[in-house]
Parts: structure tokens; sequence; C-alpha cells
């Protein structure tokens, strides 16, 4: 070969550049040549459809038919068009060069062709042997909330949601198919195959999301899917141009209930005096002359300044009189949120990309004080082609939330304790600029909670970060086997402060203050918590498909799981903090301080596999089994085998069945198997410890200490073994039109952790913790659907109507650690939930009637033994209870289940019938969907604490009082009342009283329907967006718990809220309306 001079390389340099220039030059142009696709798409009747969505495979261009069926289209002459719409199957078509494509969509087999997600892979619908439910993305849509656990409620039947508060950025707690353990009855959640919280995902990044509830689905996750697995799969990166979408709402929201009190001082206190009157006391310690000046000022719904609200006498001690609001002072009417969210996608045939960023921001009701609730985002998800046989990617997400709160903790004070002590004669400041402290009474208005909020140094945030990064691999090694390989790296950190100030308030005089006799606000501090979780999953496993003969179908998965979780826990504390608006710890220099620690850890390793075989798609069976080892267990028994076995029969697919056209699928399918549980197991069960104590008491000038009691352990402690037992029944009907799915259940818990023994009260301890119980769980759960497509006017309407339904009861079937069977505690025989009370037979009509009552009340009269005068001894308006055994007295026997005396079982405490049903409708771009959800039966005994139930026959001079409760008192005009006398104040709040004790009067069902979402939307048409270069532009109004019909005996509270919390103290639940935007470009 010649050798080139200087020279010849400065002139070859040149003339190579210019034709790689020049090459690349017609790469691009022939990269972005474009046909001109039109067309018109049709169904089987020759009928246009309208809102067919096209798009290129693998590329950016999209669009959607009009009104007559017509569609226009960029893509390139070698590309392929595909062709999706509701109730037809999907339809993928080569251009090849053509610039006109007619398609006419076949009828729809798309439910025959669903792929559902399950564990280590996906199947299809018509082929699961297993009860799986799922949900596509397309219902988290337009959900003006950040919560994934409240957009699923009512989506799928036998999946119990559970909100705890309305409190921002609040989410819930899953069940599937009711009690399954004593001791926890969480499902496994999964992300992407990685453990983590539900919540903690961006809604607008999910693809779908599956629940496996019976075990033969979700065996292959072994001990920790006992009570069902969530899987939650996010959307992927996709080959094509790039493609970027927005989605974003604003929203408003108020309360789900009345927020209509009581504000006439002169009203509130007549009927909070009147309640005690049969205690012979006063419960505002308000005179005659007092009365009269609120009298005065009865219709004063702003200060007059002729009639002031707070007076002065000539000691300089304040008076108050007033008509104030509390509730609509202290908090919003209206809370403002909005959120955001920007997704990128694309790639070529060798690397593909998806990365998401959102925001969602929310106020909180506080209206004194600033609240706010932040959440950020963030999702990169990169996928490689390195070669023809192997693919690599990488998922990494990021998650951070904050909630910042004033006042003493994290916002639920706000609206559990502000109300206490409080009413509406009184002003929150006084005219001296204090705030108001001492009550007429001696007590301290609302336990100054709302000077605490209002003075501004008490505040706190609650924070939350997490960081997660999956690298996985997929090799083909060949034809139908595959090898998966993925490693997650998941790092959370709790991050929470809070600052206490010291909360001094008037003391009833001009200018003078005095310290809160709240506990808590009488030192100054800071504190400083923080918690470290870093987490290691791997999984490995193999897949392998093969079909032959024709008829016979094989797959297989193989693999293994390890997984190691780390915790932990820093806090500092320390008093006297130097500054009012600085915080840290650093600023503190008190002599009150301490520092605590903690941590644990665990691991888990397991082998697992499934084969999956079927004849002909007709005769399928499955195998599933795992052997999982736990560190809670000591290492003899420390590992377990979970295997699972299910079959189906598509009888639609028999000869017999094929002159019966109308039906497209019938499946009859059963399963059995056995899962292990450590749910509700402490991270070293098998170790225990004596603590060191100081007594309260000093001997020879020495303060006396003490070891504790360790608890015992049991030495063979392991397991608890869940056996399921599930029988399902499939259809679809009129060309998939009419679907169907149905399951019975029956889940038996055995070697349940429970008390083992009976130990005596001198023992000293708790009795060991022993795989001593059994639990007993059946059930059902049905969905139906509809769906169809009609012609109306100039287009085509698509409609869908669906409903699901399910229910469960559980019995404990053993139990040793309740031998007598005590009433309040576990016991044989026992169904779960289940609430013993008297039986009520109204009210006495009469002083007579009462008189006349030959049976001993003394035992549930409390209220009426400690009254004075005319009003110690039973009277009109007063319960009557029921002598059940018939011994001239009211009593609980010895509380047993022997000798339970006048007690029955009058209701149950879990929920019964949870159900959902709901619509969708798209005609000419516009669409509307609507999503019913509810409950049929939760039965509650109102706390104590439920002021907003109870009334002044609660506890005293609540500020919230709700108008009308006293107008349901019993009175000889009235002898039907609802409530006893008003006169009986505090029934309901002392021990024993008739009010107190549990009866069927006043036990309540929670049961409730509520409209949940209804969102309507109209998409521009195509021809309109892309003259501006967009492809698809949407908008929508929406809203969120919109109302709700429940038995419950009170509009002030939300069913919802009284299931969450025994007093219903926490933050009020939201109802939401929006306003939003979708936009691809």
């Amino acid at each position: 070969m010649k050798k080139l001079n200087k020279t010849s390389k400065r002139q070859w340099l040149p003339k190579r550049i210019a034709v790689l220039a020049l090459a690349m030059a017609f790469a691009v142009a022939g990269a972005f040549a474009q046909n001109h696709v039109t067309g018109k798409v049709t169904a089987p009747d020759g009928e246009p459809l309208t809102g067919v969505s096209v798009n290129v495979k693998g590329g950016s261009g999209a669009a959607v038919t009009d009104i007559d069926g017509n569609y226009r289209i960029n893509a390139a002459p070698e590309a392929k068009l595909l062709f999706s719409y509701v109730g037809c199957l999907s339809e993928e078509i080569a251009v090849h060069g053509r610039n006109v494509i007619d398609v006419v969509m076949r009828d729809s087999q798309q439910q025959l062709g669903e792929v559902v997600v399950v564990g280590y892979g996906t199947q299809k619908k018509v082929n699961l042997t297993g009860a799986v439910a799922a949900v596509g993305a397309e219902k988290l849509e337009n959900r003006p909330t950040n919560s994934v656990t409240q957009m699923l409620q009512g989506a799928m039947p036998n999946v119990n949601i559970s909100v705890n508060t309305g409190s921002p950025g609040a989410g819930g707690s899953l069940n599937i198919r009711g009690q399954g353990s004593i001791n926890s009855n969480s499902p496994l959640i999964l992300i992407d195959g990685v453990p983590g919280s539900i919540d903690q995902v961006n809604p607008n990044d999910i693809e779908s999301i599956s629940a496996l509830k019976d075990a033969s689905s979700a065996a292959i996750y072994g001990a920790r899917a006992a009570f069902g697995v969530i899987l939650v799969t996010t959307k992927k990166a996709s080959e094509g141009k790039a493609r970027v979408t927005y989605s974003g709402y604003v929203s408003w929201s108020q309360p789900t209930v009345k927020t209509d009190f009581v504000t006439s001082g002169y009203e509130h206190a007549t009927i909070y005096d009147t309640s005690y009157k049969s205690v012979g006391s006063s419960a505002t310690g308000y005179t005659e002359a007092d009365y009269a000046e609120l009298e005065a000022r009865r219709y004063d719904t702003v200060e007059n300044p002729e009639r002031p609200w707070v007076t002065k006498d000539a000691t300089g001690k304040y008076h108050y009189y007033g008509n104030f609001d509390w509730w609509n002072w202290m908090y919003k009417k209206n809370a403002l949120s909005h959120s955001h969210n920007v997704a990128i996608s694309g790639g070529g045939d060798k690397v593909q990309y998806y990365i998401s960023g959102s925001y969602y921001t929310k106020e909180g009701f506080i209206r004194i004080a600033d609240e706010r609730y932040n959440q950020y985002t963030l999702t990169s998800k990169i996928n490689a082609r390195v070669s023809d046989r192997i693919r690599i990617s990488n998922n990494t997400t990021y998650f951070d939330r904050s909630h910042s709160y004033p006042g003493e903790n994290a916002s639920n004070a706000a609206f559990a304790r502000t109300m206490i002590n409080c009413a509406p004669y009184y002003v929150p400041i006084g005219p001296d600029g204090n705030y108001t402290g001492v009550m007429a009474n001696g007590k301290i208005l609302g336990e100054a909670r709302f000077a605490d909020i209002m003075g501004g140094v008490s505040k706190g945030s609650v924070g939350l970060r997490r960081f997660k990064n999956t690298f996985s691999a997929q090799f083909d090694i060949i034809k139908g086997l595959k090898l998966n390989a993925d490693y997650t790296f998941m790092f959370t950190m709790d991050d929470n402060w809070k600052r206490q100030g010291i909360v001094y308030v008037s003391s009833g005089f001009e200018g003078r203050t005095q310290l809160s006799s709240t506990t808590a606000h009488k030192t100054d501090y800071y504190q400083k918590s923080m918690s470290f979780n870093p987490s290691h999953v791997l999984n490995a496993y193999a897949s392998y498909d093969v079909s032959f003969a024709q008829k016979h179908n094989l797959s297989a998965v193989a693999g293994i799981n390890y997984e190691h979780q780390q915790t932990a826990d820093l806090l500092g504390y320390r008093s006297d903090v130097l500054s009012e608006s600085l915080n840290d710890l650093n600023l503190a220099v008190g002599d009150e301080f301490k520092a605590q620690g903690g941590a644990s850890a665990y691991e888990l390793f397991g082998f697992f596999f499934r084969v999956n075989y079927n004849f002909d798609n007709r005769y399928l069976f499955e195998v599933n089994g795992r052997y999982d080892g736990s560190s809670r267990f000591l290492s003899s028994n420390r590992y377990g085998f979970f295997p699972s076995a299910s079959a189906a029969w598509r009888i639609s697919e028999e000869n017999f069945m094929r002159d019966l056209t109308f039906v497209n699928n019938l499946k009859l399918r059963a399963s059995y198997g056995v899962l292990g549980n450590q749910l509700g197991v402490a991270m070293y069960p098998y170790s225990t410890i004596s603590q060191k104590q100081s007594a309260d008491y000093i001997v020879d000038n020495e303060l006396i200490y003490y070891l504790t009691t360790p608890q015992p352990v049991s030495s063979d402690y392991t397991w608890e073994k869940v056996h399921s037992f599930d029988v399902g029944l499939d259809f679809s009907l009129l060309n998939n039109r009419l679907s169907f799915s149905g399951d019975y259940f029956n889940r038996r818990t055995t070697d349940m952790f429970a008390d083992g023994i009976t130990v005596p009260g001198v023992f000293g301890t708790d009795p060991p913790r022993q795989n001593a119980g059994e639990l007993s769980t059946n059930g059902y759960e049905l969905t139906l659907s509809w769906n169809d497509r009609i012609k109306l006017s100039r287009g085509t309407l698509s409609y869908e109507v669906r409903a699901s339904v399910g229910d469960a009861v559980s019995k404990i079937t053993k139990y040793s650690g309740n031998d007598s069977k005590v009433l309040t505690d576990y016991y044989e025989g026992m169904t779960l939930g289940e609430i013993w009370g008297y039986r009520i037979d109204g009210l006495f009509r009469s002083d007579e009637e009462a008189a006349a009552y030959d049976v001993d009340q003394l035992q549930v009269n409390r209220d009426i033994n400690l009254s004075t005068g005319e009003w110690a001894t039973l009277r009109g308006g007063d319960l009557k209870f029921i002598d059940i055994d018939g011994n001239g007295r009211i009593d609980d026997g010895s509380n047993t289940l022997a000798d339970h005396g006048d007690l029955e079982i009058i209701g149950n405490s879990t929920p019964r019938w949870n159900y959902g049903f709901g619509a969708s409708v798209s005609w000419l771009g516009f669409d509307v969907d609507v999503n019913f959800q509810g409950i049929g039966r939760f039965n509650m005994y109102p706390d104590k604490e439920m002021e907003k139930f109870w009334g002044s026959w609660g506890r005293v001079n609540s500020a919230f009082l709700p108008k009308g409760l006293a107008e349901q008192a019993w009175t000889e005009s009235n002898p039907d009342a609802y409530f006893p006398r008003l006169e009986r104040g505090s029934a309901s709040y002392k021990d024993k009283a008739q009010m107190r004790v549990v009866n069927d009067r006043y036990l309540q069902n929670l049961a409730y329907l509520r409209l949940k979402n209804l969102s309507v939307g109209y998409t521009l048409p195509s021809q309109l967006t892309r003259k501006f270069y967009v492809e698809r532009l949407r908008i929508y109004f929406a809203g969120e718990n919109l109302c709700y019909w429940s038995p419950f005996h009170t509009d002030y509270i939300d069913p919802e809220q009284a299931m969450s919390s025994a007093d219903a103290r926490i933050y009020p639940f939201s109802r939401t309306f929006s306003a939003g935007l979708n936009i691809t470009f």
C-alpha cells in the first residue's frame, strides 16, 4: 500500500469529511422523510368510528379519528401504524409507502388477548388460573389527589382501602380479602418488582396495577404474600421520536361534612348549663347577670360597639359575652392545591428513554397559621440493546415529600384539641392583645392550643425522601429461553423536626398573663429525628416458553430472590432555644436534653418457580412454589416451603360450545396453596431483655433501681401458615360486550401468632407468643361489566357500565390464650370485629313509667348515681335497658362467653360488602367518567370524645356544637326523641353511664355510598391542534368525594373519618373540585 505524504493527507482529509457530511445529510433527510397518510376507520358494519387512536409504532406520530372516522398522520414509508379502539382488536398495518390506508376494525376479542402482570412475568388474562384483578392507567387519570390508594377505592372487589386522615398528603392502607390474621393483614406491595409504598409513586407514571388475591397467583412471592400482592408497573421507555406530555390541574378542597355550628353564645351556654342541672353545678360558671348580658347580644352576629363582646369590671377582670364563629376563624372554607407532571420519552432501536418529573402542593385547612404539603418525584428509565441477545436497563426514582404544620404536632392536634373547653361566648384575643385563657369555669380556653398555633413559635415538619435505583439485564440464551437479573439499592430517610414554644395566656385580668396549664406548653425545646433505611434487593430468574405439536404450550420460571433491609433511628432533643425563629439543636442551651437511637436489620432469601401448561387453550394448569428463609426466626425454624397449584377449564373452547356463538369465553378455575406469613413478628422475637428502671421512692438517700421481668419467648416460633382455596368463574358474551368474573374463597390461617397460654396476673409479664391460634376467612367477589358502541348523530358513542362487590367474614377457630373466654380478648369461636352490648327498649316516656320499672339499672346508670335531688333516680327520657337474662338487674355477668349477663352481640366493626360501580361514555371528543364506591355495613359505637356526635351529652363546652342537636333531646312533648333529656349531661362521657356503655340504640352503622369521582373532558380535534404542533389536547373538569349517603346519625362527621378514628378527631376529609389539562407534543 502506498504511503501518504503530509501533503496528500491534507488533500485527502477535506474530501473525506465532505463525503461523510453528505452521507449524514442524506441519512438525516431519509430519517425525517415523512409520508402523509390519510384514511377512514370503520366498524365491521361499515359505520365510521370516532376516537380511534392511530399511532406510529415506535415513533411519536399520533392521531385520533374525527366524527366521520377520518384520520391524517405523518409516517415514514417503512413505518407501521397501530389502530386501537375500545371494544375492538388492535390493528397493526405496514405503510409500504402508501398515502391512503382505510381500516376496518374487528369486533372485540380484546379481553381474550389482554395481558395481565403477574409475579415475575405476564400472562394473557384469558389463560389465568388464579384470582387476579387489574386496573390500567386510565382509571388513575384526572383524579385531583396524589394518593394512589384513594384512587383505587372501589376499583377492585375485596381490595379494601382505609384512609386514615384527611391531612394533606395522607395516603391509606390496603387489605385484600378481609382479615387473615389477628396480627397483620397487609399485602405485599411491589413497585416494578421492588417492595415499596404505593403512595410514593407518581400516579402519572403508572401503567397498570394488579392485585394477586389467591395462593396460586401469589405463591411465587412466598412468605411475604400470605395476604395478597399488589403489583404496580410503571410506564416503560419506548422507541420513537421524542414525545413530550404535560398533565396538570388546579383544585379547590372543602370538608365533606357540615361545618354549621352553634355560634350564639346565649344558646350555647344555655344548652351546656342545662346539661349540668342533674349534677347541681354549672358548666359555664356564668351567673344570671352574665346570662342577661348574653341575651342582650344574642342576635349580634358581629360585634356591636354599643354591646362589646368583652367587658371589664372595676378590678380589671374581663367578662366574655360573644357570638364568635370559631370554625370559620380557625379554618378555611377552601384549600388550594395544584399538580404538574412532565414526561419525555423516545429513542431509537438501540436506546430508549422515559423521563418524568412531577410537583404537587396542597394548602392545609388551617387559616390562622401556615400549613402546606409539598411533593416532588423524578423518574428516569433507560433501556439499551447491547446486542441482539442482550438488553440492559436502568430505572432511577426519587421521591420527596414534606408537610409543614403549625402548633404542637402534625396538624391533627389542631383539629383534635382546639375544640376542648371552648365556646362561642369567648373570643380568641382580648382587648389587651393577650390570648384569652382562663374561663369563668376556671378552665383554659381551648387548652391554649389556638394560642400555641397563633404564637408562631411552635411548628414542625414531617418529611420523607426515598431514592431507588434498579439495574437489570436480560439475556436471550436460545429461542424461548431468557435469563433476567436485577439489583436494586433503595434508601429511605425520614426527616422530622419539631419546635415547641412556651405558651402564655390571659389570666382573665387586663394586662396579666399566666403559663398555659397544658403540659406540652411549659417547656421550650427543639427536637430532631431521623430514620435511615437502606435496602438491597436482588432477583435472578430464567424463563422458558415453548409450544409443540400445535396444541401443547409450556412455560416455566425459576429463580432466586434476596432482600436485606436495615433501619437506624436517631433523635436529638434539647430545651431552651435561644431564638424564636431559628431552629437548630446548636441554638438550644437548656439542661433538658436527650439523644436516642436504635437499629435493626433482617434478611429474606428464597428460591421460587412457576410452571404453566395448557392444552389447546382449553385445559390450563399451573404449579407454583417458593422455599423461603427469614432471619426473624431461629435457624431451626427459619425455612419453609410454600406450594400452590391451580387449574382452569375453558369450556368455551370445547367443540360442543361452537354453535353457541354468543359465548366468547367461559372458564371455570380453581386453586389451592399454602403461604407463609411473618408480618406482625418482631425483628428478633427469639430474644428478650431485662431493662433497668428507677423506682418512685428513695431508700437511704438513694434512688432505687430494679430490672424488669423479661417476657418469655417460645423456642419453636415459626411461620404462620395460610391455606387458601379459591374457585372462580369467568365469562364473556355477545362479542365481549358482557363480562363477568366471580370467586368464592376460603383462607385458613394455622400456627397463628397468639398468646399460647393463660398466665396469672402475678406472673409479672405477658404470656409468650406462640404458634397457637387458627383463623378461618370465607368470602366472595363479583365483577360485572357491559360495553358497547352505538351510532349517534354524526358519530359513534362508546360506553361502559361496570359494578363489583366483595365480602369476607373471619372467625377464630383456635385460641389458647384465653381459657375463660373473657369477652374483651380474643377467644375460640369469636367472629372478628364482633361488638357486645346491651339492648335498649327506647326511652322511658314518662317519670311514672321509669319509676314503675322494676329492673335494677345501677350498673349502667353512673350518671344518674352521681346526680343530686330529683335527678338521682330514673326519669322520663332515660334509657330503658332490657333485662335479657331475667335476673332483675342489668349487668355483664362475669363478662365471659359462658356468663355475659345482659350483653349480646349487637354488631360488628369489620367492613362488609365493599362495592363500587360506575360508567364511562365518549362521543365526538367528549368523555364522561363517573365512579361510586361504598361499604354495606360497618358498626361503631361512638367514643366518649366524639363531641360532634354527642354534643352536650359528651365533653363539656365543646366549641363545635352541631346545630339542631339539642332539639333531638327528650322532652314531655317529644317523647320519641333520639337522645335522653338535655339535663343528663356527660351521660356518654362518664364511665358506666347510660350512654357510655355500649348499647344498640346508639350503635352506629357507618355504611356509605360515595360519589367518588366524576370527570368531564373534551379532546380538541387533531386537525385543529396539529396546526399548533400539538398531537393531542384535552381539557377536563373533575370532582373527588363529591357527596355521600349514610345512615350514620350525624352530618358533621364523615363515616370514613369515624372508621379511621374512634373519636373522629382527625383532619377532615376533603371534597375536591379541579380543572385540568393533558397535552402531548
